[in-house]
Protein backbone atom coordinates (compact mmCIF):
# COMPACT_ATOMS: atom_id res chain seq x y z
CA UNK A 1 0.00 0.00 0.00
CA UNK A 2 1.14 3.32 -0.57
CA UNK A 3 1.83 5.64 1.76
CA UNK A 4 2.29 9.80 1.53
CA UNK A 5 3.60 11.90 4.17
CA UNK A 6 2.53 15.65 4.73
CA UNK A 7 4.14 18.64 6.03
CA UNK A 8 3.41 17.95 9.68
CA UNK A 9 5.29 21.02 11.55
CA UNK A 10 7.74 23.85 11.07
CA UNK A 11 11.09 23.55 11.79
CA UNK A 12 12.85 26.94 10.69
CA UNK A 13 11.81 29.38 8.64
CA UNK A 14 13.99 33.15 7.05
CA UNK A 15 12.01 35.77 4.85
CA UNK A 16 9.40 33.18 4.66
CA UNK A 17 5.23 33.40 5.38
CA UNK A 18 2.63 32.63 6.96
CA UNK A 19 3.62 31.80 10.76
CA UNK A 20 2.66 28.41 10.45
CA UNK A 21 3.58 27.23 6.80
CA UNK A 22 3.37 23.24 7.48
CA UNK A 23 -0.38 23.90 8.23
CA UNK A 24 -0.64 25.55 5.01
CA UNK A 25 0.98 22.90 2.88
CA UNK A 26 -0.76 20.09 4.46
CA UNK A 27 -3.54 19.85 2.06
CA UNK A 28 -4.67 16.35 0.31
CA UNK A 29 -5.48 17.98 -2.74
CA UNK A 30 -3.63 21.52 -3.81
CA UNK A 31 -5.21 24.35 -2.79
CA UNK A 32 -3.46 27.36 -4.90
CA UNK A 33 -5.52 29.98 -3.10
CA UNK A 34 -3.82 29.60 0.25
CA UNK A 35 0.11 29.04 0.00
CA UNK A 36 3.57 29.55 1.60
CA UNK A 37 5.34 32.46 0.21
CA UNK A 38 9.02 34.28 0.19
CA UNK A 39 10.17 38.12 0.90
CA UNK A 40 9.85 40.06 -2.44
CA UNK A 41 13.65 39.56 -2.98
CA UNK A 42 14.23 36.10 -1.87
CA UNK A 43 17.95 35.39 -1.89
CA UNK A 44 18.62 32.90 0.91
CA UNK A 45 15.24 32.81 2.42
CA UNK A 46 14.12 29.43 3.40
CA UNK A 47 12.20 27.28 6.03
CA UNK A 48 12.67 23.83 6.96
CA UNK A 49 9.09 21.54 8.15
CA UNK A 50 9.23 17.66 9.44
CA UNK A 51 7.21 15.54 7.16
CA UNK A 52 4.84 12.66 8.76
CA UNK A 53 6.49 9.26 9.68
CA UNK A 54 6.74 6.85 7.45
CA UNK A 55 6.77 2.84 7.77
CA UNK A 56 10.03 0.95 6.54
CA UNK A 57 8.43 0.93 3.12
CA UNK A 58 8.36 -2.04 0.15
CA UNK A 59 10.63 -1.48 -2.64
CA UNK A 60 10.01 0.31 -5.47
CA UNK A 61 9.40 4.07 -6.26
CA UNK A 62 9.90 6.76 -4.04
CA UNK A 63 9.16 10.54 -4.79
CA UNK A 64 9.11 14.06 -3.14
CA UNK A 65 6.60 16.55 -5.12
CA UNK A 66 6.50 19.82 -4.50
CA UNK A 67 4.05 22.81 -6.11
CA UNK A 68 6.15 26.27 -6.77
CA UNK A 69 5.57 29.37 -9.02
CA UNK A 70 7.48 32.58 -9.25
CA UNK A 71 5.90 36.33 -8.71
CA UNK A 72 7.59 37.69 -11.85
CA UNK A 73 9.43 37.07 -15.00
CA UNK A 74 13.17 37.22 -13.42
CA UNK A 75 15.51 34.21 -12.77
CA UNK A 76 14.75 32.93 -10.32
CA UNK A 77 16.08 29.06 -8.25
CA UNK A 78 15.02 27.08 -6.09
CA UNK A 79 16.85 24.68 -4.25
CA UNK A 80 14.36 21.74 -2.47
CA UNK A 81 15.96 19.58 0.15
CA UNK A 82 15.15 16.22 1.49
CA UNK A 83 16.54 15.23 4.83
CA UNK A 84 16.69 13.02 7.64
CA UNK A 85 17.43 15.09 10.48
CA UNK A 86 20.31 17.30 9.76
CA UNK A 87 21.51 14.99 6.83
CA UNK A 88 20.76 15.82 3.25
CA UNK A 89 19.42 12.78 1.53
CA UNK A 90 18.50 14.85 -1.91
CA UNK A 91 18.60 17.51 -3.73
CA UNK A 92 17.06 19.16 -6.77
CA UNK A 93 17.73 22.93 -8.29
CA UNK A 94 14.19 24.11 -9.58
CA UNK A 95 13.46 26.95 -12.12
CA UNK A 96 10.23 27.73 -11.37
CA UNK A 97 7.61 29.77 -13.52
CA UNK A 98 4.60 32.07 -12.72
CA UNK A 99 2.13 29.43 -12.74
CA UNK A 100 1.72 27.08 -10.09
CA UNK A 101 3.10 23.82 -11.35
CA UNK A 102 4.13 20.78 -9.50
CA UNK A 103 7.48 19.44 -9.92
CA UNK A 104 8.25 15.90 -8.97
CA UNK A 105 11.51 14.63 -7.46
CA UNK A 106 12.05 10.74 -8.25
CA UNK A 107 14.73 9.53 -5.80
CA UNK A 108 18.07 7.08 -7.21
CA UNK A 109 18.88 4.13 -5.76
CA UNK A 110 21.52 5.55 -3.84
CA UNK A 111 19.11 8.31 -2.43
CA UNK A 112 16.83 6.01 -1.06
CA UNK A 113 19.36 3.59 0.22
CA UNK A 114 20.38 6.69 2.37
CA UNK A 115 17.55 6.91 4.47
CA UNK A 116 18.17 5.13 7.81
CA UNK A 117 15.23 6.69 9.50
CA UNK A 118 11.69 7.26 7.67
CA UNK A 119 10.25 8.66 11.10
CA UNK A 120 12.25 11.29 10.60
CA UNK A 121 12.34 13.13 7.48
CA UNK A 122 12.22 16.41 6.35
CA UNK A 123 12.00 19.06 3.29
CA UNK A 124 14.07 22.03 3.33
CA UNK A 125 13.37 25.34 0.80
CA UNK A 126 16.12 27.83 -0.41
CA UNK A 127 14.53 30.91 -2.31
CA UNK A 128 16.38 33.00 -5.05
CA UNK A 129 19.96 31.33 -5.20
CA UNK A 130 21.60 28.24 -6.25
CA UNK A 131 23.74 27.10 -3.50
CA UNK A 132 26.68 25.15 -3.72
CA UNK A 133 26.63 21.81 -2.43
CA UNK A 134 30.03 20.58 -2.76
CA UNK A 135 32.99 20.87 -1.42
CA UNK A 136 33.88 24.25 -2.69
CA UNK A 137 31.08 25.76 0.17
CA UNK A 138 33.95 24.34 2.57
CA UNK A 139 36.14 26.69 4.55
CA UNK A 140 39.71 24.80 3.81
CA UNK A 141 42.26 27.34 5.56
CA UNK A 142 43.71 25.57 8.76
CA UNK A 143 39.98 22.86 8.90
CA UNK A 144 40.41 19.96 10.46
CA UNK A 145 38.39 16.95 10.97
CA UNK A 146 37.95 13.66 13.60
CA UNK A 147 36.12 11.04 13.84
CA UNK A 148 36.58 7.63 16.57
CA UNK A 149 37.11 3.88 15.36
CA UNK A 150 36.46 1.08 17.56
CA UNK A 151 36.20 -2.49 17.38
CA UNK A 152 38.72 -3.24 14.36
CA UNK A 153 40.86 -7.10 14.70
CA UNK A 154 43.36 -8.23 12.90
CA UNK A 155 46.43 -10.68 13.05
CA UNK A 156 48.61 -7.74 13.02
CA UNK A 157 49.50 -5.74 16.00
CA UNK A 158 48.89 -2.28 14.19
CA UNK A 159 44.74 -3.60 13.28
CA UNK A 160 44.17 -3.06 16.99
CA UNK A 161 46.01 0.04 17.23
CA UNK A 162 43.86 1.67 14.37
CA UNK A 163 41.41 2.03 17.40
CA UNK A 164 41.31 5.43 18.08
CA UNK A 165 40.48 9.08 17.28
CA UNK A 166 41.63 9.72 14.03
CA UNK A 167 42.44 13.64 13.20
CA UNK A 168 42.44 14.83 9.76
CA UNK A 169 44.24 17.95 8.63
CA UNK A 170 43.80 19.96 4.91
CA UNK A 171 46.43 19.03 2.42
CA UNK A 172 44.78 20.56 -0.56
CA UNK A 173 41.69 21.18 -2.79
CA UNK A 174 39.04 18.90 -1.32
CA UNK A 175 41.43 16.73 0.14
CA UNK A 176 41.78 15.76 3.91
CA UNK A 177 44.46 13.74 5.18
CA UNK A 178 45.81 12.39 8.45
CA UNK A 179 46.89 11.26 10.87
CA UNK A 180 50.47 12.79 10.22
CA UNK A 181 51.99 8.64 10.83
CA UNK A 182 50.76 5.69 8.68
CA UNK A 183 49.08 2.80 10.60
CA UNK A 184 49.46 -0.71 8.98
CA UNK A 185 51.46 1.14 5.64
CA UNK A 186 47.36 3.45 5.03
CA UNK A 187 46.76 6.58 5.67
CA UNK A 188 43.15 8.11 5.98
CA UNK A 189 42.23 10.60 3.19
CA UNK A 190 38.65 12.39 3.07
CA UNK A 191 38.10 14.42 -0.98
CA UNK A 192 35.25 14.68 -2.55
CA UNK A 193 35.04 12.68 -5.83
CA UNK A 194 32.67 12.45 -8.67
CA UNK A 195 29.67 14.54 -6.38
CA UNK A 196 30.55 12.46 -3.17
CA UNK A 197 32.26 12.22 -0.35
CA UNK A 198 34.19 9.76 0.32
CA UNK A 199 36.74 8.92 3.29
CA UNK A 200 38.73 5.82 2.94
CA UNK A 201 42.77 4.07 3.17
CA UNK A 202 45.32 4.60 0.89
CA UNK A 203 45.95 1.04 0.15
CA UNK A 204 42.12 -0.04 -0.75
CA UNK A 205 41.75 -1.47 2.62
CA UNK A 206 38.61 0.24 3.07
CA UNK A 207 36.34 3.13 2.22
CA UNK A 208 33.62 5.11 3.20
CA UNK A 209 30.87 7.16 1.10
CA UNK A 210 28.58 9.57 1.85
CA UNK A 211 26.28 9.65 -1.51
CA UNK A 212 24.77 12.78 -2.67
CA UNK A 213 25.03 14.63 0.61
CA UNK A 214 25.14 18.41 0.57
CA UNK A 215 27.85 19.42 3.04
CA UNK A 216 29.44 22.76 4.03
CA UNK A 217 31.66 21.21 6.17
CA UNK A 218 30.52 23.20 9.30
CA UNK A 219 28.39 19.80 10.65
CA UNK A 220 28.97 16.41 11.48
CA UNK A 221 28.80 13.66 8.00
CA UNK A 222 27.86 10.35 8.59
CA UNK A 223 30.02 7.85 5.61
CA UNK A 224 28.51 4.17 4.89
CA UNK A 225 30.78 1.29 4.55
CA UNK A 226 30.44 0.67 0.76
CA UNK A 227 33.84 -1.34 -0.35
CA UNK A 228 37.39 -2.46 -0.01
CA UNK A 229 39.75 -5.43 0.28
CA UNK A 230 40.00 -5.43 3.86
CA UNK A 231 43.21 -7.63 3.69
CA UNK A 232 44.97 -6.86 6.61
CA UNK A 233 42.30 -5.40 9.03
CA UNK A 234 38.88 -6.72 9.74
CA UNK A 235 35.26 -5.51 11.06
CA UNK A 236 35.82 -1.94 10.32
CA UNK A 237 32.34 -0.64 11.38
CA UNK A 238 29.70 -0.42 9.00
CA UNK A 239 29.72 3.66 9.17
CA UNK A 240 31.74 6.44 10.70
CA UNK A 241 31.28 10.13 11.89
CA UNK A 242 33.58 12.94 11.34
CA UNK A 243 33.34 16.01 13.04
CA UNK A 244 34.49 19.50 12.43
CA UNK A 245 37.36 20.47 15.00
Amino acid sequence: MAQISRPLSDVSKLDWGPDQIALVLRKQIPNDATFAYSVANPEGAAFEVALDPLSWPQSGLQRLQVRLRKTDAGSTSVVVILLQGNRVIAYRIIQPNQTFTTHTIDLTDAEKNAILDYTDLRVRVVAGQAITLDCEQCDTAAMQFIFGLSGIEGDQGCCIGMNHPVVLTYNDNCDWRGPSFETCGNLWILSYKDGMWVLELTTGEVYYEASGEAWDCRSALTLEKSGGVGLICQIYPDAITIFPV
